[in-house]
């Protein structure tokens, strides 16, 4: 992943650098935690037991921003990935026991405070309308509702 960020171009002219800030990469621990870093994302923590380094590092980094790309969804580290808000959210909704198709619809939230919305997959030809909003995350039943009706 750092390999693509580093080559993209984050500025007019493909300078590779963000207009007036940089992107810094690192590893996990309080050692690669740089006063003058804005933001933290961490991507993809599934390899491995990172559980003390990431503690160390959300120590180092205080109260700025950090936001988990693909957080875990198993081992200890799911405590701390639980303690963060969500902000963002997008997945497909499929029939029970289904793996990828049909696409029934899908459950999107498109930013902080904002409603989770189901979109329902109404055509069967990835044309999705808006079938039910939430102020947080439905439940099972209030999503197979949503798709059903």
């Amino acid at each position: 992943m750092s390999k693509i960020l580093d080559r993209s171009d984050r500025a007019p002219g493909g300078s590779n650098t963000f207009i007036g800030d940089k992107i810094g990469f690192g590893a996990l621990g309080s050692d690669f935690v740089d006063s003058e870093d804005d933001v933290f994302l961490v991507i993809s923590l599934q390899s491995g037991n990172v559980y003390d380094s990431l503690v160390d590092s959300i120590k180092a980094v205080g109260d700025k921003p950090i936001v988990l790309i693909n957080p875990p969804s198993q081992g200890e580290t799911t405590s701390i990935a639980g303690s963060f808000e969500s902000c963002f959210h997008f997945r497909l909704l499929y029939p029970p026991g289904a793996s990828f198709f049909p696409i029934l619809g899908a459950l999107s939230q498109s930013g902080p405070q904002q409603p989770y919305v189901v979109l329902k997959n109404e055509e069967k030809h990835e044309i999705y309308k808006t079938a039910a909003a939430f102020d947080s995350m439905p439940t099972s039943e209030e999503l197979v509702k949503a798709v059903n009706d």
